[in-house]
Parts: C-alpha cells; structure tokens; sequence
C-alpha cells in the first residue's frame, strides 16, 4: 500500500511541474524505452524500506530512484542545463512541506517527508547527446497497526 501512494504522489508532482511527462511503466526495467517516447519520460524505482516501529506506528523510510530521460539536441550544454533545471523544480515540488500536508489530507497513510538526496546527469550508452537525470529521494511514511 504504501509503494502506491509513494508513486502517486510522485506522479502528481512530476505532472504539476511538466505535464508532458510520461511514466515509463516497467517494473525493473528503463533499457527498453522507446525512441519515439523518450523525451520527457521517467522510470520510478524503490528501495528495499528500512522499517522502524513504535507502539501503534510503523515508519517506512524509502529511497526512491526517479530517472529522469531527455531527448538529444545539438547544442548539449543548454539541453543539459534545462534537463538539469526542470529536474530540481520536480525535487523542489516534491519536497515542497505544502504538497505533502495537501497531500496527507487525501491519504489514510501520509508521507512524513520527501527529502531530495542527490541529482545526478549522465549521456545515455549509446548517444552522448540524450540525456539521463537521476533524482534520488528520501521519503517516510507512516501506517497504523490499528
């Protein structure tokens, strides 16, 4: 239950920055994205979550793994720092304390925080001139045993 309402979240937040992003909706797997739908597209991985528990409460802390594909252009170094910037606009909204508390509102399991950890560029493997973004988040959320 709550990977589902970390994708949520994270897919409304992506959309609210850019809503021509795309999920790329493979489990595993972000190799076979398809050229025509790999501007713009993004692939959502979690991590195992370390669990902490307290007398009603149980704590899942999560690093997510957002990354983040843009399409070639001539000119790298400007389409570098676009990828670049429109990635730290998605942290900074998901991160942001107001979408979480609206989001809690909505939500039996709130996410505690969301706290960006790291954003890195990389070419892709076989064109220097596509761009992969990665965003590594923190994330908490909290269930009841009740």
């Amino acid at each position: 239950m709550i990977y589902s309402k970390v994708r949520t979240y994270l897919k409304a937040r992506i959309a609210a920055v850019d809503s021509d992003f795309k999920e790329h909706k493979d489990a595993f797997n972000d190799d076979n994205i398809a050229k025509t739908g790999f501007n713009k597209a993004y692939h959502i991985l979690y991590s195992v979550p370390s669990i902490s528990k307290s007398d009603y409460l149980i704590d899942s802390e999560i690093e997510v793994i957002v990354k983040f594909f843009f399409r070639g252009y001539r000119d790298t170094q400007a389409a570098l720092d676009d990828s670049m910037d429109l990635v730290n606009s998605v942290a900074l909204d998901c991160g942001s304390l107001e979408n979480l508390s609206a989001f809690r509102v909505t939500d039996d399991f709130p996410i505690q925080y969301c706290n960006p950890t790291g954003q890195v560029p990389e070419p892709l493997e076989n064109n220097d001139n596509s761009i992969i973004v990665t965003l590594n988040l923190n994330m908490s959320v909290l269930q009841t045993l009740c």
